[in-house]
């Protein structure tokens, strides 16, 4: 190939040399790369659409999930309240049924103390029996 220009660099002062480069047919044109561009743009729109599909599919599963946890947490507080009133009641029933045992106990105390005080005052009486038999 014969050189076609030959031109000179003022600042390194070197010559160079052009030779016509054949064209390849993977070399881009203005209308291969406007094309290009356009395919890059619709298809970073594609993704943007189907990123915002996503976020909004995520913020919906996300608010469905703070929803679930907040009525579980309102089912598992009424029974937690629910259990604490009926541990109230119990204690309360246990206490006043451990009142009445108290005083049935003192009750039958006395009962034994006042059958010992009979019994003892019967005593005199049982010996003078005893004795004239």
């Amino acid at each position: 190939l014969m050189p076609l220009f030959q031109g000179e660099n003022r600042f390194l002062r070197a010559k160079f040399l052009f030779y016509p480069i054949p064209r390849s047919s993977s070399a881009s044109t203005p209308k291969s790369w406007a094309q290009f561009s356009h395919d890059n743009i619709s298809s970073a729109e594609q993704e943007k659409l189907a990123s915002v599909q996503l976020r909004s599919l995520i913020n919906s599963i996300i608010h469905d999930a703070s929803e679930d946890l907040r009525m579980q947490w309102a089912v598992v507080n009424e029974a937690f309240d629910n259990r604490c009133r009926e541990l109230d009641d119990a204690k309360l029933r246990l206490e006043q049924h451990l009142e009445q045992i108290l005083k049935d106990i003192a009750n039958e105390e006395a009962n034994i103390v006042n059958l010992r005080k009979a019994i003892r005052d019967k005593e005199a009486h049982l010996k003078v029996a005893h004795t004239r038999l």
